[in-house]
């Protein structure tokens, strides 16, 4: 079902002129391209990045004093 909804999106946006879906749905929102939603996506992460290693340090530190965990896993 889902490759069969994205075979639709593709044809829906050439039919309308469009390169393919991600210009398409890109196009009358705010970014208007594909490349402006990524660009927009990867300033975002390279400012969070230091806040998130911080934070993680505190968690870590966190485990390690309390709970005895000297080693945070992906689901914690």
């Amino acid at each position: 079902i889902i490759k069969e909804i994205y075979n639709l999106n593709q044809e829906k946006a050439k039919l309308l002129g469009f390169e393919n879906y991600a210009v398409y749905s890109t196009s009358e929102n705010m970014a208007k391209t594909p490349d402006a939603v990524l660009n927009f996506v990867e300033s975002i992460a390279n400012k969070a990045k230091p806040a998130a290693k911080e934070e993680f340090k505190t968690l870590s530190e966190f485990a390690k004093t309390l709970l005895n965990k000297e080693k945070m896993d992906s689901w914690d």
